[in-house]
């Protein structure tokens, strides 16, 4: 059986992040909780509009598939390389920066609140080294959420010129990779597990359907705050 004794719980990248000592992390996988990246992965300032939309799916994604998950981490400045046998991939250097070249919490949350539904939150830092005064490397915590709140779905909607982009599915995470699956094999699930554990999958998928169809319509998507469920869930009744 493959050895998998390099992975991480949610704790121990905690750990690390809060004494510094960011040497801990290599030779470490990524696993269920610990998603290791270059410095800035994710290009949301780039000129380039397909780029800059595209980076910004992938960190709603990567968040997203979190949160559907068991929470985690997702830390900038750990360079890998892929270890076909675990598939996943291995930390094998170290590459700290100061924190000015990091995202801001602005930045990284203002993605997620537009292209994630319902609400969610994380936190970005900047860690500094134990061993290195002025730099270090850099965080998003996706905190673990309540079952009620799940699933996280990511949606967006892109115009450019008279070709309009229409995106929405459900991301998990299952070992070091998001799988991103649609809301009709989210339901083949849900069918398959107990009465209330599909109520709260029609309760989250529903309390969407609504803002789906104002995306469609009008190009724009429209905020869903997770206490407007119960709401949202009788527009759809009425509309059917």
């Amino acid at each position: 059986m493959t050895n998998r004794s390099d992975e991480l719980s949610i704790d121990q990248v905690e750990k690390i992040l809060k004494n510094g000592d960011f040497n801990e992390f290599k030779d470490k996988i990524e696993g269920d909780f610990f998603e290791a990246k270059q410095q800035k992965p994710y290009v949301l300032d780039s000129e380039d509009g397909g780029e800059r939309f595209s980076a910004r799916i992938e960190l709603a994604g990567d968040i997203a598939a979190m949160a559907n998950s068991k929470g985690g981490y997702i830390v900038c400045g750990l360079p890998t390389r892929t270890e076909e046998e675990l598939q996943t991939d291995r930390v094998i250097e170290i590459k700290l920066f100061d924190g000015n070249s990091f995202y801001s919490q602005d930045d990284i949350q203002g993605v997620v609140n537009t292209h994630i539904v319902p609400q969610l939150s994380v936190t970005v830092s900047w860690n500094q080294s134990s061993s290195d005064v002025g730099m270090g490397i850099g965080s998003i915590f996706i905190p673990p959420q309540i079952e009620s709140k799940k699933y996280f779905i990511v949606t967006a909607v892109e115009t450019n010129g008279i070709k309009q982009k229409n995106f929405v599915a459900v991301p998990i995470r299952q070992g070091s990779k998001p799988i991103w699956m649609s809301a009709k094999q989210i339901y083949k699930i849900a069918v398959s597990n107990k009465p209330n554990e599909l109520k709260q999958v029609y309760d989250s998928l529903s309390g969407q359907i609504s803002e789906l169809r104002a995306v469609i319509v009008t190009g724009q998507s429209t905020p869903t705050p997770a206490d407007d469920i119960q709401k949202k869930i009788k527009e759809v009744l009425d509309v059917h």
